[in-house]
Parts: structure tokens; C-alpha cells; sequence
């Protein structure tokens, strides 16, 4: 596959990056490209290709490629915004790949070979609709749509200089990238998106985001854990007292503190709600141990209160955009 994946990522790389590294490994017909201001790692795959790029650097390339001002002030979390024109901003590294994705550093890939191949990309301009995972097509789509009006009456290029995190480029709201795409009458590949290991933040045991419509919710109704063997990633999961196995595209453990009871050169290992696990025979009671719920999570707090400030934040600035919660560096 001509396809290359990029993670953008300003600062200290996270805990879980050498699992993540090893997980391209094992997807050698992709190849990956790290831009990042931290250190380049001593060791690198084969398919995994390192740039060093400051969040100055970005804005300069967004001014000159996109003529938009860009003023991040440390709110790095804006780059998400322009995800589906990286292509663009870093054509100076991309510009041989026929297809680009953008991934994130706090996920796990499964076999992309197994759900994705030449004939399925050559149907699609964009694969996959969420911000952990997408794919579009190298082409000036996006970059040509820039002043095309297109959910609640603002453009792409209106999203991108407002000074707030939008989340643009991903889920389905009157903002959002697929809105565009949906009004243009481009179709978005999402046959696989119920092979999306996207583990809702705010509860301790594994509960997945359902991703199979665009309605998304949780799936509560079932207990899990992931094996990784060997670059195949499966969910291991137990409903109504059966054990099933399903392959995944990749596991997104978002803001999830995990610790590591393996060593990222091991070819197989266990993924259980906050750890990851030498590799041993799963069993319902396995299964069982790990999937109990915590009802002192501090992380299901954190989301709540978020969500709260989240709220107070649009009433009080009376723009349903403000989507961003948090301390930042305010524009000079």
C-alpha cells in the first residue's frame, strides 16, 4: 500500500510510545512518520520515519501553505484541526504517498493489512471517521474546499483561525470534517469502524465507544481484554457467558495511565484495563478478574467536571465552538 500514517506530537513523548512503535513494526507495507520536537528515538523500525518539527515550525508551515494565521501558544491540542491537510503542510515529506493518515500516540495497531488494501483505497477519498485513525486521499480535496460552506454555515478555513480546539476532524457534528464530505456526496469508508478498540476514558474496565452508526455509544453489555500476538490484535470478549474472539484495527487507550508488566520487545502480550500483561491463556475467569469495575476511577471525575466547565464555557461565551477546556497561554 503507497499509504503513509503520520502522528504529529509536541512534547514528551508518552509511556506507551514503544508499544505503539513496535505495533508499526509489524505493518511493514505502511509506512509511518513520526514529526515531533522530542528526541528521535535510538532505535527505529525500518517503516518508521522521524522528523523534528517545532510548534513554530508548524506555524509557519500553516502560514505558507494555507495563508491561514496560525498562533498555537501552546495550545497544541489546535493541530488536530488541521489533520486532514497534512498532506499539504508537509508535502515536503509526503508528496510520494498516494494516501495519508493520521494517527495518534496513544493507541495500539492491530494487522492494517487485514481491513485495508490497494482496491479498498483506490474506492475512497477518506477512510475511517474518527481522530485516532483517518485516511484521505494525497490530493488537494480538502485544501479546495477550504471556503465552502457546509454545516451550520462556516468553512473550513473559519474552523481553522478560530483560536479554540474544534474537533474538526473527526465524529459527525455540524463542524466536522465528515459533514463536509457528507454534503459534497463523497462517500467516507466506515464498514470496519465496529473493529475500532475505542475505549471509553471515564470507566476502568474496557467499555468501547460503539462506532457501527454515527450514532455513537457504549457498549456495556459484555467484559474484555485485548491479546497482541505477534502484530494481530484481538478483543477477547465475553457476552452472555460465551468467550469470543474479534480482530481489531487498533485499541485507542485514551488518557488511561497503564503500567507495563511486559517489555516492549515481547511479540505477545495481554491489554487489561490500566496494564499491559505478560501473555498467557485466556479464559473467562481471566477475563472476568479484569473487567470488574472501580467506582473511585479519578478519571471518570476528571471527565465529568470537564464536561461541566465544558458547558459553562459555552453559555458564558455563547458559541457552541468553544470546545476546548483547560489553562492556555492567551494570544499576545
Amino acid at each position: 500500500m503507497n499509504l503513509a500514517i503520520v502522528t504529529l506530537y509536541f512534547g514528551k513523548l508518552p509511556a506507551l510510545f514503544p508499544f505503539w512503535l513496535k505495533s508499526c513494526k509489524y505493518n511493514e507495507d505502511v509506512t509511518f512518520i513520526l514529526i515531533t520536537n522530542s528526541n528521535k528515538p535510538a532505535e527505529l523500525p525500518s517503516n518508521v520515519k522521524y522528523y523534528y518539527s517545532t510548534p513554530e515550525d508548524f506555524e509557519s508551515r500553516v502560514k505558507e501553505k494555507l495563508n491561514i494565521e496560525c498562533r498555537l501558544d501552546g495550545r497544541v491540542y489546535k493541530t488536530c484541526d488541521y489533520r486532514p491537510l497534512f498532506g499539504i503542510i508537509y508535502n515536503d515529506y509526503l508528496s510520494e504517498y498516494e494516501y495519508i493518515g493520521q494517527c495518534e500516540l496513544d493507541m495500539i495497531f492491530g494487522k492494517l493489512s487485514h481491513f485495508l488494501n490497494d482496491d479498498l483505497l483506490h474506492q475512497y477519498q477518506k477512510l475511517f471517521d474518527y481522530g485516532h485513525l483517518t485516511i484521505y486521499k494525497n490530493n488537494y480535496f480538502v485544501f479546495n474546499h477550504l471556503d465552502t460552506e457546509f454545516g451550520n454555515s462556516y468553512t473550513y478555513r473559519k474552523l481553522l483561525e478560530k483560536q479554540e480546539l474544534c474537533n474538526c476532524d473527526e465524529q459527525f457534528h455540524d463542524y466536522s470534517i465528515n459533514t463536509l464530505f457528507d454534503e459534497l456526496g463523497v462517500p467516507i469508508y466506515e464498514t470496519a469502524n465496529d473493529r475500532i478498540g475505542d475505549v471509553a476514558q471515564e470507566h476502568y474496565r474496557f467499555i468501547l465507544w460503539d462506532h457501527s452508526s454515527r450514532k455513537t455509544f457504549e457498549d456495556k453489555n459484555c467484559k474484555m481484554i485485548f491479546s497482541w500476538n505477534a502484530g494481530n490484535l484481538n478483543g477477547m470478549i465475553l457476552r452472555n457467558n460465551n468467550l469470543q474472539k474479534k480482530e481489531f484495527v487498533y485499541i485507542h487507550l485514551q488518557k488511561r495511565q497503564m503500567t507495563f508488566n511486559v517489555d516492549s520487545d515481547a511479540d505477545k502480550y495481554l491489554i487489561v484495563p490500566n496494564s499491559f500483561e505478560r501473555y498467557q491463556e485466556i479464559t473467562k475467569e481471566y477475563v472476568i478478574e479484569h473487567s470488574k469495575a472501580n467506582f473511585f476511577y479519578p478519571q471518570f471525575y476528571k471527565t465529568h467536571m470537564n464536561g461541566i466547565k465544558l458547558r459553562v464555557n459555552r453559555l458564558v461565551s455563547h458559541d457552541n465552538l468553544t470546545w476546548e477546556v483547560g489553562s492556555y497561554k492567551k494570544k499576545k
